[in-house]
């Protein structure tokens, strides 16, 4: 009879927490023998009470903590939660953002979805895809002329 593995996680975001579902995929697929990962997703967290009412939760759930928070003001309020209590917490942004802006010497926007801007290249790509969606078959020849 083998031994069966599992784990709470808690994935935390003042956005859509896709990215630490992402990291944290790729994480756990270096251990097979976890039988059960069961996540929560908290997203789009836009208050400080409600981050501390998630890590409150977390900590007593004995939980993992995958954070992608951007925002300034929710980091520090999360590591002052951590620094005080036994709750295990990964924050995956903050590092490679100082990182970055040592490197640099710019600052971050700490700005949350910004990668989900809608810029001008994103309504070209659109475009582009309505144009292939129509005109794909070459029942209309309209779209080539």
């Amino acid at each position: 009879m083998s031994t069966k593995y599992s784990i709470k996680l808690f994935i935390i975001s003042d956005s859509t927490g896709e990215t630490a579902q992402k990291i944290t995929t790729a994480i756990f697929a270096q251990f097979p023998e976890l039988t059960t990962i069961e996540t929560q997703h908290f997203a789009f967290i836009d208050s400080k009470e409600e981050l501390l009412k998630i890590l409150r939760n977390a900590l007593q759930e004995g939980a993992i903590v995958a954070s992608t928070l951007v925002k300034d003001s929710f980091n520090e309020t999360a590591h002052e939660f951590v620094a005080r209590t036994s709750l295990s917490y990964v924050d995956f942004m903050t590092p490679m953002m100082k990182f970055i802006q040592g490197k640099t010497g710019l600052e971050p926007q700490g700005e949350a979805r910004a990668q989900h801007k809608l810029t001008p290249d994103y309504f070209t790509k659109i475009e582009a895809i309505d144009f292939a969606v129509k005109y794909d078959d070459g029942q209309d020849p309209k779209g080539f002329f």
